[in-house]
């Protein structure tokens, strides 16, 4: 009866310890750079999916990919995050960063990510809520 004991406190004790490694995570730099590699892949469908409700409510796929061309993401090559901020609630956030494209121009982005919260768990979580290119500067 004890090793029984023993093993459901480990099992406890693991969960909790994986769940404390899984907060700590940075969640929206991943999410940033897996958007900009979907985009440099052309897997356009798949960096769609990880927009907000709303944002898909205001822009249908088609405008989505033409917006993506229109501004060069799809020239990405690498990028650099240099500001991860999330709000005390936890609720919205974004991060900042420099975008190298493949001809080595450097383009500021901005990336905004809100908690989004659905009625089943494939539509719950953090989705973007919007990105914007800022002006570019000499870096």
């Amino acid at each position: 009866m004890k090793k029984v004991i023993y093993f459901f406190i480990g099992c406890m004790l693991l969960g909790l310890f994986f769940a404390i490694v899984a907060s700590l995570l940075p969640v929206f730099p991943t999410m940033g750079k897996s958007f900009l590699i979907a985009i440099e892949q052309k897997h356009y469908p798949d960096a769609y999916l990880m927009f907000s409700d709303n944002f898909k409510q205001q822009y249908d796929y088609p405008t989505f990919e033409r917006n993506i061309a229109l501004s060069g993401l799809d020239q990405y090559k690498s990028v650099v995050w240099m500001k991860n901020v999330q709000d005390r609630k936890q609720k919205n956030g974004y991060i900042v960063g420099l975008i190298t494209m493949k001809d080595d121009k450097k383009v500021p982005i901005e990336i905004d990510f809100i908690d989004q919260q659905g009625e089943s768990l494939p539509d719950k979580g953090w989705r973007i809520e919007s990105f914007k290119l800022l002006p570019p500067r000499n870096y």
